[in-house]
Parts: structure tokens; C-alpha cells; sequence
């Protein structure tokens, strides 16, 4: 019981971390792809300056703090695709109802 409980606290990956460590790749390689496809600005592009496998390659540290920058540039490149599709179908409808009137008269 006493090794069983040693080789549980002092090794170094066991199968928690390892879990953890995957569920991380998998978020930052979902984020990657989805920020990969996307047209990003000039404060955008660092973010995949580096290849997935590269970014893969580093510590746990580097990718929370990969994820912290990437995930809220996502959700912001997201919200501003959605705004302007909106804002074109709004455009589109304003102009069809405009030209509706004009013609009715």
C-alpha cells in the first residue's frame, strides 16, 4: 500500500495529468484550426505563426497561456462576422422594403 500510494504522489505523469494534458491539446488544437481559417488582422496573426505540431511541442504553461490570448480573439473575429452578415442582410432587407415603396407609388 505504501509504494502503491508513493508511486501515486511522486509520479510525474500519472493518469490525471495525462488526461488533462490531452484535453488541453485538443482545445488548443480546436482553437487553432477554427482561428487558422479565419481572415485575422495584423493582432491576430501571431496566433498561428507557429504550426499546431510546434505549438503542440511546448509545455502546459505556454498553451493555457496560447489559449487565453486565442480563445477571446476567436470569440471576437466570431462576433464581428456575425455582426457584418447581420448588418448586410439588414442592409439588403432596408433596400428591397425602400425600392418596394418607390415602386408602389
Amino acid at each position: 500500500m505504501w509504494e502503491h500510494r508513493n508511486g501515486i504522489l511522486h509520479e510525474k505523469e500519472n493518469i490525471v495529468t495525462r488526461a488533462m494534458g490531452i484535453q488541453l491539446d485538443h482545445r488548443v488544437a480546436r482553437v487553432y484550426r477554427q482561428l487558422y481559417e479565419l481572415p485575422l488582422n495584423l493582432r491576430g496573426r501571431h496566433l498561428v505563426t507557429n504550426t499546431l505540431a510546434q505549438i503542440l511541442k511546448k509545455d502546459s504553461n505556454f498553451k493555457e497561456a496560447w489559449l487565453a490570448v486565442a480563445e477571446p480573439a476567436l470569440r471576437t473575429k466570431r462576433k464581428d462576422r456575425w455582426n457584418k452578415r447581420t448588418q448586410m442582410r439588414r442592409t439588403m432587407k432596408g433596400m428591397k422594403q425602400v425600392m418596394t415603396a418607390w415602386l408602389r407609388r
